[in-house]
């Protein structure tokens, strides 16, 4: 390829240079730009410094004034990182005439600050400056001249580099029969209202939530009702023998089975643990088991490995191929197809070796056609079809075939394939074969190889190089009907040389009628820059496999092995899989099951099990059984010693009656002397005494109990949620168990997290059709997951829990604004729609809306309902409260207004307990309290 370049090149020698002369000119110009740079560098580099240190400023201080009964107070707040300075106020008021109030100002006797810090500590300064630090809030109060009021308010802020001036907004009362509150002065709270510090500074859009959990009574030790044996024959000992480790034991004689009857003639088999990394479910995935002498022992299956049989836990056959078996290095490879694994999951699969009879592989199951994807194929949720390569033992190309007659350098010719080539998600019925080593579906002759060229055409390369198949001596053939193990399918052959005219290069490809490609390689040699682009493309950019042969020497691959490519489904990361230790296929097992009476919801906390050495080594399982499903186990091999476990601390949910069941194994007979079962357990109560909350700034959702002000912070990122963006919550009204699940959507995804085990359940992630957007909404009914994503859309997507399906979409008689608030009542969801103005009526369980008419105000900061009054209380842009009774079909003030000026959207008012809470977001730590009387 070197020669044909250099001779085609000869021509461009004059635009060479012209490029170098265009290149020194630039070059020149950039040595002057560099220069010019060096000398403003640092100042443009300040300037910018001080630009984005001011808006970080004014984007953290507010304030506020208002003039009530000839007294003017100004009140500002910052919620900087950093120490601000505040170094001036200046009043222009409507006569003209102006009040300074700076550094050294002396005569204004009458003026009064007061500042109060984040701890509660108030106190008072003589004068300007006065040093603010982040949730500092400071009042100026003074008296005002005579028959004026205020035009403009501004206050000087200064922080190294930037000095700031800031407007002071006017205060403005709600309107309506409510009683104004003024800004916060020397007395923060009133009779109404309280407030309590979080841990965590909020900002932006937040929304809060109130969540129903678990909450356990202390714990005691349960009394077991009756007991049967699941394995073996008892000896002696009764329910009694196993309330304390006395030495008085309840003995039981184990018993030996084949563990798959179908399967007598084999000796061993090891445990595989396939782990899933992935947050998707997947079916008829494979996975890659790779063998050597630490966690294999080859001399203990057959020399070739035609012995070996891989299970499910239940003794079911699964297709597998072993790509390599290799005795003497002690290595193997063996790809086997997992029916199905949950997302995030684990399956345990059984290899199974050790049968001098097995001579062959079960060919019902075995095989590279049996493990691979059938094509066509598309991609799914988490993976995508791509060819996966293997170097075959064998050597050399295919001969025979007819010759096409195909002579040119650069050519293509169009065939016609004997069988619909099934090739990714589509059949291809014609290709082209070009002179240069390739196939595709369009005439191209490009002879200048690459693979950044492959991966952007449809193409199949065994040998993309720049070849001639010119003359008499050189040609490409054809042989249709050819069949091998492998599959039945047509072999394309070329016996090219370079050009020009240097070196030979004979190689095919063969495509079968399944979907499996072959590369064979023959004669080649040519020059050391002769380095072919080998591999398979979509020309997608996405789907494509670009060989380990590709770019090396051409010399390199005379009479290579050949390579087969085999379609796959190809998760984002690879399936684990970790091979356990060798136990005899026949086993004896002994096991008893305990049960244990009890009613209601419980949660087992604790579990305590004694019982003598039965003989090392050896393997138990203990497990809970709940309504005859497992819902706990602890398990162990290869154990020594005497059998003992004491668990602590557990959150182990059941209703009603459950059992305990204890198997140990070993391969050899043995009694297993059980001494001690005890199990601790609690009383559940579901109780809504906690806030959730979420800020868009955070990557942490905080839960709040604000009875004893414990905090828990949970990392969003954890579950694949974004670490930023606006975030919805929704409780689920369901309880399974002792476990509660709040939704938490951010992005485009919407994830459940456990309440009561303290764990995201990425198993139910539901892959949302829209981003989350300011305004939107969330309910769920325990089935389904409504969903209102914001962003103007006029209607209302429902998710299936279960499968995370979106199920159908709910039209809304008009597009909810930025300040939309929710309240759920029972199977009912009330919107206000903020600045649309309505306020509407979802049904949970028919999905049916209603619309109850227009809303006193357009912008609400928060709605929830109280089933105490039967109310939808709202709070909106200023402070103002007001609740719709639901059975009066009517709004009302509530003459108690909130000490601060709240303005960013967001639904984050909670009711709870005769109390509203309301998070505020603007960069302070707050939560207002208000009692309703």
């Amino acid at each position: 390829m070197l020669m044909r370049r250099g001779y085609r090149s000869v021509g461009s020698i004059v635009g060479m240079v012209l490029i170098a002369v265009l290149v020194f000119i630039a070059l020149g110009f950039s040595l002057v730009i560099i220069s010019t740079f060096e000398k403003y560098g640092s100042l443009i580099s300040a300037m910018l410094s001080e630009r984005a240190a001011s808006l970080a400023i004014a984007q953290s201080i507010q304030g506020w004034w208002l003039l009530q009964g000839g007294t003017l107070t100004v009140h500002l707040e910052t919620s900087y990182p950093k120490t601000v300075l505040l170094t001036g106020v200046t009043v222009l008021w409507s006569d003209g005439s102006t009040t300074l109030m700076d550094q050294g100002n002396g005569t204004l006797s009458s003026v009064a600050i007061t500042v109060k810090e984040p701890s509660g500590a108030v106190h008072n300064v003589a004068g300007l400056p006065v040093a603010l630090g982040p949730g500092y809030r400071l009042n100026i109060t003074l008296r005002a001249p005579a028959g004026v009021e205020p035009v403009s308010i501004v206050a000087s802020f200064s922080a190294s580099p930037a000095v700031v001036v800031i407007p002071v907004r006017r205060y403005v009362p709600p309107s309506g029969n409510v009683t104004p509150a003024p800004p916060p002065s020397g007395n923060y709270t009133s009779p109404a209202v309280s407030l309590q510090l979080l841990p965590q500074v909020l900002s932006g859009y937040t929304t809060a939530t109130r969540i129903y959990q678990a909450v356990l009574s202390p714990s005691r030790v349960l009394e077991p009702s009756g007991y049967s044996i699941v394995y073996g024959t008892h000896v002696s000992g009764s329910l009694s023998s196993l309330s304390a480790r006395d030495g008085d034991t309840l003995n039981i004689q184990s018993s030996g089975t084949v563990l798959c009857p179908a399967y007598t003639g084999w000796r061993y088999y090891r445990e595989v643990t396939v782990t899933n990394p992935n947050p998707y479910s997947y079916t008829d995935i494979q996975v890659r088991i790779e063998l050597d002498t630490t966690n294999f022992d080859f001399n203990k299956a057959r020399s070739d490995g035609s012995d070996i049989r891989v299970l499910t836990e239940d003794c079911r056959p699964l297709p597998y191929w072993v790509e390599e078996w290799n005795t003497t290095a002690g290595r193997a490879v063996i790809w086997v197809k997992i029916p199905s694994i949950q997302a995030n999951g684990r399956v345990k699969i059984l290899l199974v070796y050790g049968n001098p009879s097995a001579t062959q592989p079960d060919p019902d199951y075995y095989g590279l056609e049996k493990v691979m994807t059938p094509l066509p194929a598309g991609d799914g949720p988490g993976y995508t079809i791509q060819y996966q390569e293997w170097v075959m033992p064998r050597r050399g190309v295919i001969p025979g075939g007819t010759p096409m007659g195909w002579h040119a350098d650069d050519g293509a010719w169009r065939y016609t394939l004997p069988f619909s080539f099934p090739f990714y998600d589509r059949r291809l019925s014609s290709v082209y074969v070009c002179s240069n080593g390739f196939i595709s579906q369009s005439r191209i002759t490009d002879w200048s190889d690459s693979t950044y060229e492959l991966e952007r055409r449809l193409m199949i390369a065994p040998f993309w190089e720049d070849l001639m198949t010119s003359g008499d001596a050189h040609d490409i053939y054809i042989l249709s009907g050819y069949s091998d193990q492998y599959g039945s399918g047509v072999v394309i052959r070329w016996h090219t040389d370079f050009y020009w005219h240097h070196g030979v290069a004979d190689f095919d490809v063969v495509l079968y009628e399944n979907g499996l490609i072959r590369f064979d390689y023959g004669s080649i040699n040519g020059y050391s820059g002769d380095r072919p682009t080998i591999g398979i493309s979509l020309g997608d950019r996405r789907h494509y496999t670009i060989s380990s042969y590709n770019n090396a020497r051409a010399s390199s691959l005379n009479n290579a092995p050949s390579l087969m490519f085999w379609p796959r489904k190809k998760p984002v990361r690879e399936l684990e899989a970790e091979v356990g230790p060798e136990r005899l296929f026949t086993i004896h097992r002994a096991g008893v099951e305990i049960s244990y009476n009890t009613s209601g919801r419980i949660s087992i906390t604790g579990i305590e099990v004694y019982a003598n050495d039965p003989g090392s080594p050896y393997s138990y399982q203990v497990s809970i059984i709940s309504g005859g499903v497992p819902v706990y186990s602890v398990e162990a091999g290869n154990a020594s010693g005497p059998l003992s476990i004491s668990l602590s601390g557990l959150r182990i949910p059941v209703e009603g009656s459950f059992s305990v069941r204890i198997v140990v194994s070993r391969f050899t007979g043995f009694q297993l002397q059980l001494d001690l079962v005890s199990i601790n357990a609690s009383t559940v109560t579901i109780t809504g005494s906690r806030i959730a909350i979420a800020s868009e700034q955070s990557s942490s959702l905080l839960i709040y109990d604000p009875a004893s002000g414990a905090a828990e912070q949970v990392d969003l990122t954890a579950a694949g949620l974004p670490g930023t963006g606006a975030t919805l919550l929704a409780m689920d009204p369901v309880v399974r168990g002792a476990s509660t699940w709040l939704w938490v959507l951010r992005g485009s995804r919407a994830v459940p997290y456990d309440l009561f085990r303290r764990q995201w359940l990425a198993n139910k992630t539901i892959t949302l059709g829209s981003s989350i957007a300011e305004g939107g909404f969330a309910a769920s009914n325990g089935t389904h997951l409504y969903v209102y994503p914001g962003g103007g859309l006029d209607r209302v997507y429902v998710y299936s829990i279960e499968n995370g399906t979106l199920v159908s979409t709910i039209q809304l008689p008009l597009a909810p604004g930025n300040y939309t608030s929710t309240a759920q009542a029972g199977s009912i969801l009330y919107i206000h729609t903020g600045e649309a103005g309505r306020l509407l009526a979802l049904s949970l369980s028919d999905g049916r809306v209603r619309d109850l008419g227009p809303v006193p105000a357009l912008y609400p900061v928060g709605m929830d309902y109280d089933p105490d009054r039967g109310r939808l209380w709202a709070m909106l842009r200023g402070g103002e409260l007001e609740y719709y009774d639901l059975a009066a079909g009517s709004w009302s003030a509530y003459p108690v207004t909130a000490p601060y000026y709240p303005m960013s959207p967001g639904d984050r008012l909670v009711y709870m307990d005769g109390k509203l809470y309301h998070v505020r977001e603007d960069g302070t730590s707050s939560l207002l309290v208000l009692q309703l009387g």
